[in-house]
């Protein structure tokens, strides 16, 4: 009975061990894995049409070393600052977005198409311009925002807010199912055509054009816009810029968000379809009338 209860427990450990080496082993692939997707990320970053098309004022992104700090760029680290990767600010660290650490910001390292992305929660969930301005700039009257999100609650919060103390409010928010812009007045996309359909846990691609009278959006589509029209949000303009809520913190989005891009006019339809194109494949999201 000894031998046989001895010999039961070699076996036990024998198999204890195995299982602990393909543990480990299983848990290396995956590092493996996620490394892969984050190369794959940084080349078709470092390869994208984003800078060689003009106007561009500010680009964020969460794939690149140069887009965060070292330190803040692990999981479930807080974000205090985000770096504009264009060609013209990296350097001098310009039109950096900056903030207070909160655990309402934070890095999340399997976020959309499982490579990084900046978690927005919460009331307190802005991430702030240090700037009041673009240094290239002291307002836009038309310009281009895109932006890749997920939004994981069904209520309204604001992407991208480029309102300035008394100049009022000048933003672009997900409201689902539709895009939400207010440059003085608060309107949606239409749902008669082409709705921009959004949902929660969804991910999507957004190209916003401030316009005036003429503003719009195209939501997963670089052919269509979202409504089959333009809508009427006001006149203001975009000065500087906050990320995940409003200047003051109101209207939080509560969601992922991995990529910003702004350029200082309406870019054309060849370029949007370029910009695009570029997101969709880094970000693996289904992206019609790219051709």
């Amino acid at each position: 009975m000894k031998k046989n209860s001895a010999f039961t427990v070699l076996e036990l450990s024998i198999v204890l061990i195995l299982i602990g080496i393909l543990i480990a082993g299983v848990a290396k692939s995956g590092t493996l894995v996620m490394a892969a997707r984050l190369s794959a990320a940084r080349s078709l970053t470092l390869k994208s049409t984003v800078p060689s098309i003009s106007g561009l004022v500010a680009w964020y992104e969460t794939s690149l070393s140069t887009s965060l700090k070292t330190s803040e760029a692990l999981d479930g680290k807080q974000i205090t600052t985000w770096y504009d990767i264009s060609p013209n600010s990296l350097a001098e660290q310009k039109n950096k977005l900056t903030r207070t650490a909160s655990s309402t910001v934070l890095y999340q390292v399997s976020g959309i198409n499982k490579i990084p992305s900046i978690k927005f929660s919460g009331a307190a969930n802005a991430m702030l311009a240090g700037l009041t301005d673009f240094y290239q700039y002291r307002s836009l009257a038309k310009c281009s925002i895109f932006f890749v999100a997920m939004p994981l609650t069904s209520s309204l919060g604001i992407i991208a807010d480029g309102g300035s103390g008394a100049y009022g409010v000048s933003l672009v928010a997900i409201n689902p199912p539709n895009i939400y812009f207010n440059l003085t007045t608060g309107v949606s996309t239409g749902t008669g055509s082409n709705p921009a359909s959004i949902a929660s846990n969804g991910s999507y691609i957004t190209a916003a054009y401030f316009n005036g009278a003429t503003s719009g959006a195209y939501v997963n589509n670089a052919a269509t816009m979202a409504g089959g029209g333009t809508i009427n949000p006001g006149t203001n303009t975009l000065r500087g810029l906050t990320i995940g809520a409003g200047r003051d913190g109101s209207s939080g989005f509560n969601g992922l968000i991995s990529e910003v891009i702004v350029y200082d006019r309406l870019l054309q339809i060849q370029e949007r379809k370029d910009v695009m194109k570029y997101l969709s494949k880094k970000y693996g999201i289904a992206t019609t009338g790219l051709e």
